[in-house]
């Protein structure tokens, strides 16, 4: 594991929107996503939306950014970093109750587990529906965003 697996892809388009990982304030969307093209377009259009965002390469890396502070929201990829994006939604879950949570994925639904599928504060995205579906399920994450109760109140 290197330096850019554990520190955050910060948007270079918003520089002024977070501090460091550890010490400042959390970016506004966290996106989980290990494919580079893929990272950079959620992270245009939170831009386009005004959200600043942080992308990580890492779970630990994730996780030790959003220890004592979550994001409004999440953009998780699935099958993220050899299929480990059950135990950072469970991580997630345990931690900061119902924080929205935007899952971007190419697993059909009927392959997901029930607890992903039932979260009400969850918005499934299949990657292969398009932008238009993805931006939808985040602006619903982002009025949801106020509504979750995290740890670090």
């Amino acid at each position: 594991m290197g330096l850019t697996d554990v520190l955050p892809l910060m948007s270079d388009r918003n520089p002024d929107r977070g501090g460091a990982p550890s010490s400042g304030p959390v970016a506004d969307v966290a996106v989980l996503e290990d494919e580079p093209h893929l990272a950079e377009l959620a992270v245009e259009l939170c831009d386009r939306m005004g959200l600043s965002a942080a992308t990580y390469r890492s779970p630990a890396g994730f996780l030790g950014a959003v220890s004592h502070h979550a994001p409004r929201v999440l953009v998780l990829d699935w099958r993220f970093e050899r299929e480990l994006g059950a135990a950072v939604f469970m991580a997630v879950r345990h931690r900061f109750g119902d924080l929205p949570i935007v899952c971007w994925t190419a697993t059909a639904i009927a392959d997901l587990p029930t607890m992903l599928v039932r979260d009400a504060s969850v918005r499934i995205v299949q990657k292969a529906r398009g932008i238009d579906a993805f931006e939808s399920a985040l602006r619903w994450a982002v009025g949801h965003a106020g509504n979750h109760e995290g740890a670090d109140q």
